[in-house]
């Protein structure tokens, strides 16, 4: 199943307890459920129409539903218009080798591009303490422009088991390189796996760049809900789990 977030002109969130979610970077953010009243965050710009799929929280083993699930998301996305997918961490469901292996065999087949991120089961729940990850993915971070946006992901860990996130200052120290090297007219859009918030310890180290550099969105993964979020005055999104073989992803218009 996929829910549809719009960027650009309408936006709808369907599937989720009643829950709608509309928003445009042109326009406002609203949220509003049965049991919560309707929430405005104001935007502004109004950039390209782009349409990418946000996956989160597979917990994959190797052989049973989420791994299924997994394939059928890849499947549905390739006969999609999706330009490219983004994961935003937990890949994984104990951080064992053999997981991330299936993980890499499924998204190899899609046809577009996909940028991947570790959440804290690929990090310090791993068998191999992230290496296999950067070993698969080549990096636990990216960056790169479309259609007049700037797309940024970072690893939040955490680097000690039990511990909170955590972005490492070299994390942060690429972060400002790299978005002090970019046009500064593009539309920062922001990915990581922890909300950027409460439970990563030093959140205000990235919501505080991401601010200076004009952030109008920051999607996460973590707490497996479809969520609205205000991450110290940047929206916010966390994706839903591809979990229980739901299949479910979220495709960004």
């Amino acid at each position: 199943m996929r829910v549809l977030i719009t960027l650009v002109a309408t936006v709808f969130i369907a599937g989720l307890a009643g829950k709608n979610l509309i928003f445009s970077p042109g326009k406002d953010i609203y949220y509003s459920s049965p049991e919560t009243p309707a929430v405005q965050i104001k935007m502004s710009a109004e950039p390209s129409s782009v349409k990418f799929a946000l996956i989160t929280d597979l917990h994959v083993n190797p052989g049973s539903e989420s791994d299924s699930a997994l394939h059928k998301i890849v499947d549905e996305i390739n006969r999609s218009d999706a330009e490219f997918s983004v994961v935003t961490g937990d890949l994984s469901n104990t951080g064992s080798d053999a997981e991330l292996v299936a993980v890499k065999r499924a998204l190899d087949k899609l046809i577009k591009p996909c940028y991947v991120l570790p959440g804290n089961h690929e990090t310090n729940w791993s068998e191999s303490a992230g290496l296999t990850f950067n070993r698969l993915w080549g990096n636990d971070r990216f960056l790169f422009d479309y259609k007049g946006y700037l797309f940024v992901g970072f690893n939040s860990g955490p680097f000690m088991r039990m511990g909170d996130g955590h972005i490492k200052q070299e994390d942060i120290s690429w972060l400002k390189r790299q978005l002090n090297n970019q046009k500064k007219n593009n539309i920062l859009i922001s990915f990581s796996h922890y909300p950027l918030a409460d439970g990563l310890d030093n959140w205000f180290k990235g919501t505080d760049l991401l601010k200076e550099f004009g952030c109008r969105l920051a999607f996460c993964g973590h707490g497996h809900k479809l969520t609205l979020l205000n991450f110290d005055g940047i929206p916010g999104i966390m994706g839903r789990s591809v979990v229980l073989g739901n299949s479910k992803y979220q495709v960004i218009i």
